[in-house]
């Protein structure tokens, strides 16, 4: 996007320039009005024609071929590129859109149910919940407060409160949505969605090769927790910006999300 503006910026200064020496030539070789010289340098690069006016001295015809050679070309090439820009704008917007409707699969699916098992071997997670206040979080000021709380929370998992089980059950149940999502080209768009679905899929396969999830040394349950904590921190993170997108896209959908995030005690899908 930046090469853009900058090559843009070029070209119109180009063509301002070539503008301006078209109208101060016209004016002293044509003997015309300043503005009777623009109109002549305008309607010579836009090609449409004198009609009106006509260049009748050799030196005005001379500047009129060379603006017809550099003007003309100048402003086709603008045009163009502005052209390309919104279609290649729309064209991001569509990509965006189709990511972010990925994220909001994943943490529909699975994603909040992974999270809620995380929370629940999270030794303080009751102080991030005093500081979190989900219940609000309807104003932008108050989301805001959400996002820097979730972003800087220390995430801690307690091996001992953790069900490894149920984490597999999850894991192994959406294996197949896991590699869908892996596969999608668009993951490219956005790193902190592709970490996430890359932790989670890792833990996942520590889990599934573990053929019993009981009597493991602590050794292998420590080296499982850090995995979960990794998974645990990195998709918190994401829920909280997806929850933004949604804040200002789709409010609707951020009234769900927001009832029924993995961080509050219960799930209040329910409007009271």
């Amino acid at each position: 996007m930046k090469g853009f503006f900058k090559r843009i910026t070029f070209l119109l200064v180009a063509l301002v320039a070539v503008i301006a020496a078209g109208t101060f030539g016209f004016m002293y070789l044509q003997k015309l009005a300043m503005l009777d010289a623009f109109y002549y340098t305008i309607v010579t690069i836009a090609t449409v024609g004198y009609g009106d006016i006509v260049p009748n001295t050799v030196g005005s015809k001379i500047l009129a071929i060379l603006i017809i050679l550099g003007g003309v070309g100048l402003f086709t090439v603008v045009v163009v590129n502005f052209t390309q820009y919104l279609i290649e704008r729309r064209s991001e917007k569509t990509r965006v859109e189709r990511l972010n409707m990925l994220v909001e699969l994943f943490f529909s699916e699975i994603g909040n149910q992974l999270l809620r098992h995380f929370c629940a071997s999270d030794p303080e997670l009751d102080q991030l919940r005093a500081k979190l206040g989900l219940a609000k979080g309807n104003h932008e000021a108050e989301l805001t407060l959400i996002q820097h709380e979730l972003q800087n929370h220390v995430y801690k998992i307690d091996p001992t409160l953790i069900d490894f089980e149920a984490l597999k059950a999850l894991l192994m149940d959406n294996n197949s949505l896991l590699l869908r999502l892996l596969e999608n080209p668009n993951l490219i768009e956005n790193e902190a969605f592709t970490d996430v679905l890359r932790t989670t899929f890792h833990f996942r396969q520590e889990l599934a090769a573990r053929r019993s999830l009981t009597a493991l040394p602590v050794t292998d349950v420590e080296h499982l927790a850090n995995d979960a904590k990794r998974s645990y921190t990195v998709a918190a993170k994401e829920w909280v910006n997806h929850a933004f997108y949604l804040k200002k896209q789709y409010p609707y959908l951020f009234s769900l999300t927001l009832r029924t995030n993995p961080f509050g005690k219960e799930t209040v899908s329910v409007i009271k």
